[in-house]
């Protein structure tokens, strides 16, 4: 009957399984088509030696209730995307290669960045001379009326007054100047981010797992072009019956059996220990989500892999003899 939970699995279950958000629809269907091969899997062997119990020794299985199925899965997945819109002019990686942290991914056709970078240049070397003229002005305006006012008796009060109308406009001036100063500069530093943003680097250490696109390939802004996993980092996702999910709790440490066709000879040689346990069950399929992290990993373990969870080692080991 424990197998037979898993297959009441829905898909909504499934693709919620764990807090890593899944940001893409390729990512989000091969983790659910992993979990639900899986869950089937092991659900049609378990109905298998239930149909044969008549005519064939049924052995007993070390995933029995004390254990649970789960999917090895990276503690981290993003997909790399483009923050800006070109043309993708070159990719610096293949699926399966490991890189790190900074590391170039793939670069963007920048050749109109380049060509209006030196034009914005120019324009902020304009605008600074303008802003020189402006600021010369206002200091002459300022003198001549604060003269003008030292000796008001002399006079008369319309040449005070257009004295003062000069210092308005001279300070008019040097504040447009002051201003189109800023946007030339806010322009090249735009386009300064945009040059920096064709190269695209990784934002941690890990393992190509897929790529979207191709060299060529025109891109928006926030395209997927390849996804990234951190590979050293794993964490086995998997879930529980409602009734016996007060057996779990945070920093609970676990064992971990990977699943293949002969679960009698599964070995427990794998530690865990849980990292999240969703607040509530899930309505869909009355389980219980949780995520371990895998504080052993061996070289024998890779993202995608069936694996058995157990609370108890000794207790697995017990019911395979």
């Amino acid at each position: 009957m424990a197998f037979m939970q898993y297959r009441q699995f829905g898909i909504k279950s499934l693709f919620r399984l764990g807090p890593l958000t899944v940001r893409s629809p390729a990512q989000g269907s091969q983790w659910m088509l992993l979990l639900v091969a899986g869950c089937l899997w092991f659900a049609n062997q378990a109905s298998a030696q239930a149909l044969n119990h008549n005519t064939e020794p049924v052995h007993t299985s070390p995933m029995a209730a004390s254990s649970w199925i789960g999917i090895i899965a990276p503690a981290r997945s993003v997909d790399v995307v483009a923050n800006l819109e070109g043309r993708l002019q070159a990719l610096h990686v293949t699926v399966g290669q490991q890189v790190q942290q900074g590391q170039r991914l793939a670069t963007l056709e920048a050749q109109v960045l380049q060509e209006d970078l030196p034009i914005a240049q120019a324009a902020l070397a304009s605008a600074q001379a303008e802003l020189g003229n402006a600021e010369s002005q206002l200091q002459l305006s300022q003198v001549r009326l604060t003269r003008l006012q030292k000796a008001a008796q002399a006079f008369s009060q319309e040449e005070l007054d257009r004295a003062q109308a000069e210092l308005s406009q001279a300070q008019s001036n040097q504040q447009m100047a002051t201003a189109r100063v800023a946007e030339r500069n806010g322009q090249i530093e735009r386009l300064q981010t945009a040059l920096q943003q064709t190269e695209i680097v990784a934002p941690f250490g890990g393992m190509i797992s897929l790529r979207y696109l191709e060299a060529g390939s025109s891109v928006a802004s926030q395209t997927p072009i390849m996804q990234l996993m951190a590979s050293e980092e794993l964490v086995v996702r998997f879930a529980v019956p409602a009734e016996q999910s007060s057996q779990l709790s945070i920093g609970q440490s676990l064992t971990i059996a990977l699943g293949d066709q002969s679960h009698q000879r599964q070995r427990f040689d794998h530690q865990a220990q849980i990292s999240w346990i969703a607040p509530a069950v899930d309505v869909a399929s009355q389980m219980v989500f949780a995520e371990a992290q895998l504080t052993s990993p061996h070289g024998q373990l890779r993202a995608g892999l069936n694996a058995w969870v157990s609370k108890d080692i000794s207790k697995a080991i017990s019911q395979r003899h």
